[in-house]
């Protein structure tokens, strides 16, 4: 490629961005105030309120529990809660249900 071709495309590419500057998006977004909206509850209790979660797919279930210290425990199937839950992964579950 000459000089000459390269002056040209680097005018016409200058050209263009000052097109795509100058009419761009005149638009200026709508001033609406914030509003607040109230998040939905999926069963309307509080954090403190739920102490068990149980979840069932098809024949497999997991039952979750927590105990009076606020512990997570976890069984599998028909076996009593026993082995310790994730205490922050319960709490943002739980969090999201209330």
């Amino acid at each position: 490629m000459n000089f000459r071709v390269t002056l040209v495309l680097g005018a016409l590419l200058l050209a263009l961005v000052g097109a795509y500057f100058a009419v761009g998006d005149r638009e200026e977004p709508e001033e609406t105030g914030v509003s607040q909206v109230e998040t939905p509850t999926l069963v309307g209790y509080t954090t403190d309120e739920i102490t068990g979660v149980q979840v069932t797919v098809g024949s497999e279930r997991i039952a979750l529990r927590r105990n009076e210290a606020g512990e997570w425990t976890y069984g599998l199937g028909s076996a009593a809660p026993d082995a310790r839950a994730d205490r922050s992964r319960m709490t943002g579950l739980v969090s999201r249900l209330a």
